[in-house]
C-alpha cells in the first residue's frame, strides 16, 4: 500500500472517531435534557400530592391519607412515599420492595394552612422519591445498540474500503502497465472479466484508444512510405521525360517501318508516357489530396483495349500455353464511354494480369466489347480454375484475394470503386473448373463530332483509298466486295502513295466528282501527310482520315480546322457501310454533313498546287541541359515551323554566345538546369527584359503543377512534356 493510501486510511479512521464522539455527545446532551424535564414534571406532581393530602390533614382523616399514599406508591415512577403530620408522627410510609435504585430524585414539601389573620399552621410534610432508572435504561440500551452498530459499520466500511483499495491498486497497476505497452507501440487488448462495470468501460475505451493509436501509427508509417514513394516517383517521372520526348520524336520519323510496327512503337511510347504522367501525378495528388489524376473524357473503348491486349501478349509471351485475345467485331464499333483512359487501361490490365497469374497451366483470356443503346459492356473471360461461389462477394472487398500467392487484394476492389465512380458497375461470376468472367458496364457516351458512325456511299461515285499499307486496301476490298457496287455505279480506286494519288486526281478536270476519299495520315516515303494531301486536293468536305493516330490532339485539331472526319484504322473492318441515292449537290441523302459537324476555315490550294507558307519560320531560343531534348528540337524544327533554332545547355552558355534576344519569337527554358547559378524566375525575367517576345517553361512536370509554381509566375505559359505540339496553336499570343 502506498503512502497516499495510508493517509486516506488514517483520515477514514479519524472521521469515524469524530463521528462516534459527536453521536455519543449528542446522546448525553439529549439524556440531560430529558432528565431536567423529568425533574420539572416531578415537582409539579409533588405540588398536586401536597394539595390532595392537605385537606385530609386539616380534618385528621388519616385513613384517606393512607389510601392516597398507597395510590401514589403504586405509580411506576415513584420509588417511595412518606407522609408526616404536624406533630412529627408518620402517617404513611411506603417504598418499592427490594428497590435499591440510586437513580432517584427526592422532592419534599411542607404542608401549611394559612388563616385569615395571616398566620401559618404547619399541618405536616410529604416526601416523594421519583425514579428515572427506566430513562437511563433506555438511553444505555440505545447507546449500546448504537455503539455495536457503529462498530459493525466501521468494520464493514473498513473491509469494503480495503477491498476497493486492493481493486483500485491492482487496476491502476495494470492500467499503468498497459499504458507503458501502448506508449511502447504494442497492441493491448484486455478481455478479462471485470466485476465493476466502470472498469469494463475504462478497459473498453482503452482498447479503442489502443486500436485507434495503432491505426494512426500505421497510417503515419504508410504516409511516410507514400511520401518516399511519391518523391521517388516524381524523380523517376522527371528522369523519364527527356529520353521519352526524344523517343517520341524519333517514332514520328520511322516512315520506312510497316504500319503495324509503327503503331506498336507509338503505343509503347504512349504507354510509357502514361506511366510517367501517372508517376508525376502522384506527387500532385499527395499534395492536393486529389483522388483524380486525370479528367473524365469521352473515349473510344476499342482503341484503348486493343493496344493494351497487344502489350499483354508481349508481357506474357513466356507463358506459351496462355492465349490472350481481343476479338473485335461490329458490336465494338462506336462504343464510347466517359472514363479516365489511363485508369481504365490500368483496371483492365490488372484484371488480365490476375487472370493469367492465377492460371496453373494452359488457358486463355478473352476480352470482348459490346454495346446497347444505353450501355457499353466489357467482358474479360478466362479459362482458369474458377472461384468458389461463396468467395465471390468477399473478393470485392479491400484486402481479399484468391489464387495468387502474392496477391494484395486491392485489384478488384480498386477496379470496382473506380468503375462505380464513373457511374458504371463491375460484376464477378465464376464456375469452379471452368473459369471466371469479369463484367464491366459503363454508361454509353455520345460520339464526338469527328467520329464517323457509318460510311454513306452515294450512287454514281468513286471511292478513293489512299494508304501505304496493303492490308488496309485488302480490308476495304473485302468490305466493298460484299456490296453491289456495279448496280449502283460505284467504283473504288486505290493508291499506295500520296504523290501518285495527287498526280492522278489533280489531272482530273473536276476533283470534286470523286465522292469519298479514305486517306491515311502517314504515307510512307511522301513529304506530306494525309491531311496535307487532302488540303492540297481541296477535298476536305468529302474526305475521311483513316488513321491509327486519331487520338493525337494535333491530328484532331487539324481535322477540325479542315472539316475532316476520322475513322480509327483498327476499326476500318467494322464501320457500317450503306449505299444511298445521290441528291443534288453531289451528297448522299443520308450522309451526315461534314461541314456542318466540323466547322472551320478551309485553306484552298494555291494555283500551282503547292501550299502557301503562312510563316517564313519562327526564331526559337532553347535552354535545356538535356542533350536528347536539344537533339529532339533539332529533329522537329521543320515540323514546328522553326526558321532559326538556338540551343544552349544553360543561361550562362547563352550569355557567352551573346545572341540578339529581341530577334527571338519564343524562348523555352527547362525548369531544372543543373550547375546553373541562375534561378528559373531570374532567367525568365532576364529573357523578357532583353526583348524575347514570349518565354515558356518546358518541363516534364504536369501543367497544373507548373502553373501553380511561383517560379513560373512571370512566364507566358508552361509546356508539359518538354516540347509543344505546335508553336502556332500552343504558343502564339
Amino acid at each position: 500500500m502506498t503512502l497516499q493510501l495510508k493517509n486516506i486510511l488514517q483520515f477514514f479512521i479519524l472521521v469515524y472517531i469524530v463521528s462516534c464522539v459527536v453521536v455519543f455527545a449528542s446522546l448525553y446532551m439529549l439524556s440531560s435534557k430529558v432528565e431536567a424535564q423529568f425533574r420539572n414534571e416531578a415537582r409539579s406532581k409533588s405540588n398536586i400530592i401536597s394539595e390532595l393530602i392537605k385537606n385530609s390533614l386539616v380534618i385528621s382523616d388519616y385513613h384517606e391519607i393512607q389510601r392516597i399514599g398507597q395510590t401514589i406508591e403504586d405509580l411506576p415512577d415513584i420509588e417511595s412515599v412518606e407522609i408526616v403530620n404536624g406533630y412529627g408522627d408518620v402517617i404513611f410510609r411506603g417504598a418499592k420492595t427490594g428497590s435499591k435504585n440510586s437513580n432517584v430524585f427526592v422532592e419534599e414539601r411542607n404542608i401549611v394552612d394559612r388563616v385569615s389573620s395571616g398566620t401559618a399552621t404547619n399541618l405536616g410534610r410529604v416526601r416523594v422519591a421519583y425514579s428515572y432508572q427506566f430513562l437511563r435504561s433506555i438511553f444505555e440500551k440505545h447507546s449500546a445498540i448504537i455503539a455495536a452498530t457503529s462498530a459493525l459499520l466501521f468494520i464493514g466500511l473498513l473491509g469494503a474500503w480495503l477491498s476497493i483499495t486492493r481493486l483500485l491498486v491492482r487496476f491502476f497497476a495494470r492500467l499503468q502497465q498497459k499504458l507503458y505497452e501502448l506508449v511502447g507501440g504494442h497492441s493491448i487488448n484486455v478481455v478479462e472479466e471485470q466485476r465493476i462495470a466502470e472498469f469494463q468501460t475504462i478497459w473498453g475505451s482503452l482498447n479503442d484508444v489502443s486500436t485507434r493509436l495503432l491505426e494512426l501509427k500505421e497510417t503515419q508509417q504508410n504516409q511516410l512510405k507514400l511520401e518516399t514513394i511519391v518523391k521517388l516517383a516524381a524523380q523517376v517521372a522527371h528522369d523519364i521525360r527527356s529520353p521519352l520526348t526524344a523517343l517520341k520524336v524519333v517514332s514520328g520519323h520511322l516512315a520506312e517501318l510497316p504500319e503495324e510496327k509503327r503503331i506498336m512503337i507509338r503505343n509503347a511510347v504512349q504507354r510509357i508516357e502514361d506511366i510517367a504522367n501517372d508517376l508525376a501525378g502522384k506527387k500532385a495528388a499527395s499534395v492536393a489530396e486529389a483522388a483524380e489524376h486525370e479528367a473524365l473524357s469521352v473515349q473510344l473503348l476499342s482503341s484503348l483495349i486493343e493496344p493494351l491486349i497487344s502489350e499483354k501478349r508481349i508481357q506474357f509471351r513466356a507463358r506459351l500455353g496462355i492465349e490472350i485475345q481481343c476479338p473485335l467485331d461490329a458490336q465494338a464499333y462506336g462504343a464510347f464511354a466517359r472514363v479516365q483512359a489511363v485508369e481504365l487501361k490500368r483496371v483492365i490490365s490488372n484484371v488480365v494480369n490476375n487472370a493469367v497469374e492465377a492460371m496453373k497451366g494452359d488457358g486463355s483470356v478473352t476480352v470482348t466489347l459490346s454495346q446497347t443503346s444505353e450501355t457499353v459492356h466489357i467482358f474479360i473471360d478466362d479459362t482458369g480454375q474458377g472461384i468458389p461461389e461463396e468467395l465471390l462477394p468477399q473478393l470485392m472487398q479491400r484486402g481479399a484475394t484468391f489464387g495468387k500467392a502474392t496477391g494484395s487484394g486491392l485489384g478488384l476492389y480498386h477496379a470496382k470503386t473506380t468503375i462505380e465512380a464513373w457511374g458504371g458497375s463491375l460484376e464477378l461470376s465464376s464456375t469452379v473448373g471452368e473459369g471466371t468472367t469479369v463484367s464491366i458496364t459503363l454508361p454509353r457516351a455520345e460520339a464526338p463530332n469527328w467520329f464517323v458512325p457509318n460510311l454513306a456511299l452515294a450512287s454514281h461515285s468513286t471511292i478513293v483509298v489512299i494508304d501505304d499499307d496493303a492490308s488496309i486496301h485488302n480490308i476495304w476490298d473485302e468490305r466493298f466486295a460484299a456490296l453491289d457496287f456495279a448496280q449502283h455505279d460505284i467504283h473504288a480506286q486505290h493508291f499506295s502513295s500520296g504523290t501518285d494519288a495527287y498526280t492522278s486526281i489533280h489531272r482530273s478536270p473536276d476533283p470534286s466528282t470523286h465522292s469519298l476519299y479514305l486517306c491515311d495520315y502517314e504515307l510512307l516515303g511522301d513529304p506530306d501527310n494525309g491531311l496535307d494531301l487532302i488540303e492540297k486536293l481541296g477535298v476536305q468536305a468529302r474526305a475521311i482520315l483513316v488513321t491509327s493516330r486519331y487520338e493525337e490532339p494535333q491530328v484532331q485539331a487539324r481535322c477540325a480546322q479542315l472539316g475532316v472526319r476520322l475513322i480509327p484504322k483498327g476499326l476500318a473492318g467494322y464501320v457500317p457501310i450503306k449505299i444511298c441515292a445521290e441528291v443534288p449537290g453531289g451528297k448522299c441523302a443520308d450522309e451526315i454533313p461534314t461541314r456542318d459537324v466540323l466547322s472551320g476555315p478551309l485553306t484552298q490550294p494555291s494555283p500551282n498546287g503547292e501550299r502557301e507558307e503562312k510563316n517564313p519560320g519562327y526564331r526559337v531560343l532553347l535552354i535545356d541541359d538535356d542533350e536528347g531534348i536539344r537533339w529532339a528540337w533539332e529533329l522537329e524544327r521543320e515540323k514546328l515551323g522553326i526558321g532559326v533554332l538556338s540551343v544552349f545547355s544553360s543561361f550562362e552558355e547563352c550569355e557567352l554566345a551573346a545572341p540578339d534576344y529581341a530577334a527571338y519569337d519564343f524562348a523555352f527554358v527547362d525548369k531544372h538546369i543543373e550547375h546553373s547559378a541562375w534561378a528559373l524566375d531570374q532567367t525568365i525575367s532576364e529573357l523578357k527584359s532583353r526583348g524575347v517576345k514570349r518565354v515558356f517553361v518546358a518541363s516534364g512536370e504536369n501543367a497544373q503543377a507548373l502553373a501553380a509554381d511561383p517560379l513560373c509566375a512571370h512566364a507566358d505559359g508552361v509546356i508539359a512534356g518538354k516540347m509543344p505540339q505546335s508553336l502556332a496553336d500552343n504558343c502564339a499570343a
